[in-house]
């Protein structure tokens, strides 16, 4: 009697939740250990060392039970992950292998069903770990198992199932796989990698994959030597041209055609002066007796020729140092070599123009 009851306050104490979809595919439950202890993940072997907090677990716990009862088991599982990392207990663990199991993750349900069976022996719990086994016995014939062959094992040879590494006390045998898509690749030293992919889509089935043998690396290219070449003889260096004086010639040229185009333009400014002086002078010169409008002529003449004046000192000033600078470019510039035949000098000449009116202006000439 005294037993019967410890049983049953110790099921109370379990993480596990009474008449839920969940707890009823997973089958009896397991009591609890009081303590934890570190578990290896199924799938990937590595230690997972869970945070104790009972509290934090059991809420999980009881949203995986509320999923599981509206089918949504692979969210259901994940809440019984998360809640056996805040307390490894034996129940959360017993009812996550029942729940990958009904996801098709029936590797790994029984990889944790083993674990639970291990852990209940060692703690002395008999009655737990032959539940546990139980489900295993009942597990074992809908396991889907992959054997890898290899043609050629070469040196530094390693098998890798997704992102597992197979041990090569493995290769060859039949290894229970959870259903779904699964990647195996081979690599090896100085080899090319290869790969394939494999479906797992129903129980109980065995796949064999063949490796061939690995192909090798193309070896890496040879590096590429220039060939020395010839050193060549070294040739005479040419001798340098005499200086011509054809190019700061037409420079000078170019300089004096403005120089002249703005004496040009100095005597038209001029000559519009001195028109527009006459005008002043014919129109109410005294501004006594003359109407608004001659007024306003006479004004304007002379603003007329105040402003041709400025532009005739301007274009005055403007060409005749131009045309100073280009004469001085043309004389110093070097004189190109010519046959005896041929050689004659340059002449250059500015000549002053005056018409019967009193316009003025200047003339470039010259031959080169």
């Amino acid at each position: 009697m005294t037993r019967w009851l410890f049983n049953v306050l110790l099921a109370l104490s379990t993480l596990a939740s009474p008449a839920t979809a969940l707890a009823a595919d997973a089958g009896p439950a397991p009591r609890t250990s009081a303590t934890t202890s570190s578990a290896k993940n199924a799938q990937t072997g590595t230690l997972v060392t869970p945070v104790d907090d009972p509290v934090g677990a059991k809420v999980l716990f009881d949203e995986a039970v509320a999923l599981g009862n509206q089918g949504k088991f692979p969210e259901a599982c994940d809440k019984l992950e998360q809640s056996q990392k805040l307390h490894d207990g034996l129940g959360t663990s017993f009812h996550l292998a029942g729940c990958w199991q009904k996801i098709g993750r029936t590797a790994s349900a029984y990889e944790l069903f083993a674990d639970v069976a291990k852990r209940a022996d060692a703690a002395g719990q008999a009655e737990r770990g032959d539940v546990a086994r139980s489900r295993m016995d009942a597990l074992a014939p809908k396991l889907s198992r992959v054997r890898i062959d290899l043609a050629e094992r070469a040196p530094h040879t390693e098998v890798y199932r997704d992102e597992t590494r197979v041990p090569e006390s493995e290769w060859g045998k039949p290894v229970a796989v959870d259903r779904g898509v699964h990647t195996v690749r081979v690599t090896a030293k100085g080899k090319k990698a290869w790969s394939t992919e494999l479906d797992v889509d129903a129980p109980a089935i065995m796949l064999a994959v063949m490796v061939p043998a690995l192909a090798d690396e193309a070896p890496p290219p040879a590096p590429v030597v220039a060939a020395a070449k010839p050193k060549a003889k070294p040739q005479a260096e040419p001798k340098p041209e005499e200086p011509s004086g054809s190019g700061p010639r037409t420079r000078a040229v170019i300089i004096g055609g403005v120089g002249v185009a703005a004496l040009a333009f100095a005597a038209f400014e001029t000559a519009r002066y001195f028109e527009s002086n006459r005008d002043a002078e014919d129109i109410c010169p005294t501004s006594v007796n003359c109407t608004e409008q001659d007024i306003a002529a006479h004004e304007q003449a002379v603003h007329d020729a105040k402003v041709a004046r400025t532009w005739a000192i301007v274009g005055l000033g403007a060409g005749g140092v131009t045309v100073a600078l280009a004469t001085y470019l043309f004389f110093s510039a070097p004189k190109k070599s010519a046959p005896s035949d041929e050689k004659h000098s340059a002449r250059i000449a500015v000549q002053p123009l005056l018409d019967p009116r009193g316009n003025w202006g200047a003339a470039l000439s010259g031959n080169f």
